[in-house]
């Protein structure tokens, strides 16, 4: 059964929503982003998502009783690729380098520090 509920607040927002992506978005972070590109709900800005995708299955082994899980498939992206490996593509790339790959809180304020920036020359009419 389905149930909806209605909010008696009225959102008066019209600006616009940035996602930030990169190699650490997967899984159900790499579907909402995939969602936004879709349906345009926010701009994506970063770099590709690690991807998801695949359709796991699982069967019971018929000796051993084992349940194993394996990957009997992948989605595609709209274009074709593989959702599973190229992931999710923005809509703004950004050149963060991966030298800091051992300390993602490092990479992950550059990244921030750096769509800050491309937001500020957007509003500019720069970018």
């Amino acid at each position: 059964m389905e149930k909806l509920f209605k909010s008696n607040e009225y959102v008066n927002f019209k600006g616009k929503i940035f996602l930030i992506i990169d190699r650490g978005t997967f899984s159900a972070a790499t579907r909402f982003a995939m969602f936004c590109k879709e349906t345009g709900f926010a701009t994506l800005i970063g770099r590709s998502t690690s991807g998801d995708g695949s359709l796991t299955s699982y069967m019971r082994l018929p000796n051993s009783g084992l349940i194993v899980r394996f990957e009997a498939g992948t989605v595609l992206n709209r274009d074709g690729g593989s959702f599973f490996i190229e992931g999710v593509k923005p809509d703004i790339e950004l050149d963060v380098p991966d030298t800091n790959a051992g300390y993602p809180e490092v990479r992950a304020e550059i990244l921030k520090q750096k769509t800050v920036e491309v937001i500020k020359s957007l509003e500019k009419g720069k970018f």
